[in-house]
């Protein structure tokens, strides 16, 4: 469980990479802005929002295993 932060950081890169990269690709090679939305740019923004999850799931379950242990050595 320790690589969902790394996993999600590169996840939430490449998925920005891909989304953006598509509009600047056809923008430099048409000169033009894109007419529409190709699937490169939606999946890569899909990816992003995987890897967002996926930070999110590490915070939390970082934050809930101090917080355990917190509450334990105040029981002591």
């Amino acid at each position: 469980m320790k690589a969902l932060l790394p996993v999600g950081i590169v996840l939430v890169v490449l998925g920005i990479a891909a989304g953006f990269g598509y509009q600047i690709a056809m923008a430099v090679t048409t000169g033009l802005p894109t007419n529409g939305i190709g699937w490169l740019q939606t999946s890569g923004f899909v990816l992003a929002a995987i890897g967002a999850i996926m930070i999110g799931v590490s915070i939390g379950r970082r934050r809930a295993a101090r917080r355990a242990e917190r509450e334990q050595s105040q029981q002591r």
